[in-house]
């Protein structure tokens, strides 16, 4: 019995921890689609604002905002590859450090 019990745990904490995952890799995905709707809408915002102004050069604000929107761009590459990169092999020393810490006697 107690080790159906022990499986159960170890089968909980692994789902648990495929959630917090699968959590994750939504907040990366969330993050990534909102970082490039800021830097879409601070591109077209300092265009627009350029072609108002009827500007034929880059002004200094354009400028500003595609180096804000390239570096929003790149922090949002960033974020997508790292995220990209979890796997479940990743996750093998928070699953010892959590069963050793439900498992009487530790991780075999």
């Amino acid at each position: 019995m107690e080790q159906q019990d022990t499986l159960a745990e170890i089968l909980r904490v692994e789902k648990e921890l495929r959630e917090q995952l699968d959590d994750e890799q939504a907040r990366a995905a969330a993050w990534l689609t909102e970082t490039r709707r800021r830097a879409d809408a601070a591109h077209a915002s300092a265009l627009e604002s350029l072609t108002a102004a009827g500007a034929t050069g880059e002004s200094v604000s354009v400028r500003a905002a595609r180096d804000e929107a390239g570096r929003l761009v790149a922090e949002a590459r960033q974020a997508a590859h790292l995220a990209g990169q979890l796997r479940p092999e990743d996750l093998h020393p928070l699953v010892r450090r959590q069963l050793a810490a439900i498992l009487p006697g530790g991780v075999p």
